[in-house]
């Protein structure tokens, strides 16, 4: 049954039966007993109104999206696997449901149309997304900022015209390498994550800061790329073992991962931790704590992020915050492993 057909049953005009299911009848001063007769014809008729008319119409439809990009790093694994994903979405899981919101999540993969996220804005069926990837695409911050489309970023690179948040991930990392020094540490190798990361460039940052600082130096020979995997990282250590290269003092490693595949590494071929070699990492992700040794790193924050976004995106969404690059301080954790 149309608008117009229940106008005419209930002896009111079509408007006036849109502002009642759209529940803006106080607004336009519809009487209660308009407001009434209309709800009460439309419960007999088992009426519902097309979901996608009300929200084309809202101005807040109370749902907001997390959107994982993948690129290939779990293109064969559960993407929710994954410590700092699992750690995000909760964290936006929790406040938004605090807040009474809705929260869709969908995972973007290489070969999906990317006209699906735009439509998503456009069709209204959401009022804003945080994003998690280890960069946003271009042509998506042209369309976001084109469409004034409501957007979180977390862990890309700010200054985009797109809100995000990140940890201070380039001083931590200067202040634990900072701490190696001080423990009379001065040869490093060092893993790094993909080119494509901000946080991983930002941590590399940081160790050159510190080695910089102290005129340590530095030769890109022992800068090797481990992308942020514990396997590579594994094999990359076994093959510099195997070629009887000097031995560090040290190894660096962007994230956990790359560190508990060095460590692996290096007990299998009886050097001592960190009796000969320091080993640090980065995320204080939760298996970090029972290897052995446990890992000194730092902490990413991963589920504080993802409230704060929440937190940032429904404001935005309220009109009460304008675009904002947050920082939160992220701290040092010590284990056995330097």
């Amino acid at each position: 049954m149309t608008l117009a057909q229940i106008a005419k049953n209930v002896g009111v005009c079509k408007a006036t039966v849109s502002f009642v299911l759209n529940g803006k009848a106080k607004q336009h001063h519809i009487s209660a007993a308009t407001t009434r007769a209309v709800e009460d014809y439309c419960r007999s008729i088992n009426y519902r109104p097309n979901i996608h008319a009300v929200r084309m119409c809202s101005k807040i439809v109370g749902n907001v999206m997390f959107l994982l990009n993948t690129g290939d790093k779990y293109s064969r694994t559960n993407s929710f696997s994954d410590y700092n994903v699992a750690q995000i979405t909760g964290g936006i899981a929790h406040e938004a449901r605090k807040a009474g919101c809705a929260l869709s999540v969908r995972v973007f993969e290489p070969d999906m149309d990317t006209e699906i996220i735009f439509n998503s804005f456009r069709s209204r069926e959401i009022d804003g997304m945080i994003y998690y990837g280890t960069t946003l695409p271009n042509k998506w911050i042209r369309v976001f900022k084109q469409e004034q489309c409501k957007v979180i970023g977390i862990g890309i690179r700010p200054q985009q015209g797109i809100s995000t948040i990140n940890i201070n991930n380039r001083e931590t990392a200067g202040t634990l390498v900072e701490t190696l020094i001080e423990d009379g540490r001065r040869r490093f190798l060092y893993f790094a994550g993909s080119s494509d990361s901000y946080p991983g460039t930002e941590r590399y940052a940081g160790f050159r800061d510190a080695l910089d600082s102290h005129q340590i130096p530095w030769s890109e020979e022992n800068c090797f790329v481990g992308n942020f995997d514990e396997q590579t990282a594994y094999r990359i250590m076994e093959e510099y073992l195997a070629g009887k290269q000097p031995l560090p003092d040290a190894v660096v490693c962007a994230n956990d991962s790359m560190a508990i595949g060095v460590i692996h590494a290096l007990r299998k071929n009886g050097i001592s931790i960190p009796g000969q070699v320091a080993v640090t990492g980065a995320d204080n992700i939760m298996v970090s704590n029972y290897i052995t040794p446990t890992l000194t790193t730092f902490d990413n924050l991963a589920e504080a992020m993802g409230a704060e976004a929440f937190h940032l995106l429904s404001r935005q969404i309220n009109g009460k915050s304008d675009i904002q690059d947050l920082i939160l301080q992220s701290k040092i954790v010590r284990g056995e492993s330097a």
